[in-house]
């Protein structure tokens, strides 16, 4: 059965093309019946008439069944539990406030690496001989599935009123220093450097080693980031863009945006850089009493099998859409007779090497048993 090739919300017209996309015989009779309940091991679906629509691919499902008390389970679930489980940890403090990087290593959805090579994307194509745009490719596609997972499991808790929260907060990484200059500020000395492998690096160096408070921003730091963003893409000539598109179609632009808004906030400021993090806000007793209904209380040995579950599934979906994403731009280009007038991405995206680039890059930077 190839359930590779199936993909969420796809449509097969009827059975028969549902075998055929499976690879499978076309059945009747109770022989049909079982080859249905065997299906609903791997993937739901609902029907429309005739049609199937299919609403979850399921990955190993013996092992889901086991962490679930026999009850079968599926990959935005498995993410609520494992949010339930982090804020019963956390207990009375009743709040959780982080980044969507931490957030994402926290509930072990990818390896540490996964962050520390987002910053080191030469270097990771040195190791993986992987074009570098590729890699921008695969970090920019990863990064909006996963926050787009995170937000699904984060609302349906909110929706059931177990969570209230928000996931565009911005934070800040004050430099804190005792060594002053003498209107009170901190003496420091920023330089840019680049590492063996040609990623650029800023350098903060001060007589004693450089320390940040990583707080949340207020409503005037809010408005003062935006404020000189906005004008230093002005002054760029890129007035009202999305920076973070920049990242990618102008490369240089973007570093001396980067290093002309960091600039000004370190002078000014003392904020060194910015981000946005997850604030979740949650009663400690629902939390128990929805863990409890849910018969979820997770043992050690639970949470590692979850863990281990949760991140097959985000490698599993990031190749299938790796995928999708390949035959669709080999679709452009045979139907626009090869590669004249295509954008760069679709070209990348439809080489032979795609989606084996993308299953070395799972593998390498996500997979969370791997030690590179």
């Amino acid at each position: 059965m190839k359930i590779e090739n199936l993909e969420v919300g796809q449509v097969c017209k009827s059975y028969k093309h549902m075998c055929e996309v499976l690879g499978e015989k076309v059945k009747g009779g109770d022989s049909k019946k079982a080859q249905l309940k065997m299906w609903e091991e791997h993937f739901t679906w609902s029907k429309e008439g005739h049609k199937f629509v299919i609403k979850e691919i399921v990955h190993n499902t013996q092992q889901r069944k086991v962490v679930n008390g026999g009850k079968q389970i599926g990959y935005t679930e498995l993410i609520e539990n494992l949010l339930l489980d982090l804020m019963a940890r956390k207990g009375k403090k009743e709040e959780l406030f982080m980044s969507k990087g931490i957030l994402l290593k926290a509930l072990r959805m990818v390896s540490v690496k996964y962050g520390d090579f987002n910053r080191k994307r030469n270097q990771l194509s040195k190791k993986t001989e992987i074009d570098v745009n590729t890699i921008h490719d695969f970090y920019e596609r990863v990064d909006e599935m996963l926050k787009g997972n995170l937000n699904t499991a984060l609302k349906n808790l909110s929706n059931r009123n177990i969570i209230h929260f928000q996931d565009n907060v911005m934070t800040v990484a004050e430099i804190i220093h005792e060594n002053v200059n003498e209107n009170g500020d901190v003496k420091i000395h920023v330089s840019v450097e680049k590492d063996s492998y040609g990623d650029e690096r800023k350098v903060i160096r001060t007589h004693n080693q450089t320390l940040y408070n990583h707080r949340k921003a207020t409503k005037e730091e809010v408005k003062e980031i935006k404020r000189i963003s906005y004008r230093v893409l002005e002054e760029l000539g890129f007035k009202g863009k999305n920076p973070n598109t920049l990242r990618f179609s102008h490369p240089e632009v973007y570093k001396k945006y980067d290093s002309l808004v960091k600039s000004e906030l370190l002078k000014k400021y003392n904020i060194d850089f910015f981000y946005t993090s997850y604030e979740i806000w949650f009663n400690e007793d629902i939390i128990e009493d929805v863990i409890k209904d849910r018969g979820y209380e997770l043992t050690k040995d639970d949470r590692e099998i979850t863990n281990k579950l949760l991140n097959e599934s985000v490698i599993g979906n990031i190749n299938k859409n790796a995928i999708k994403r390949h035959n669709k731009a080999r679709k452009e280009v045979k139907g626009g007779f090869g590669n004249k007038g295509l954008s760069d991405k679709v070209i990348m995206r439809s080489s032979e090497d795609y989606v084996e680039c993308y299953k070395k890059l799972s593998e390498s930077v996500v997979c969370i048993n791997r030690k590179y």
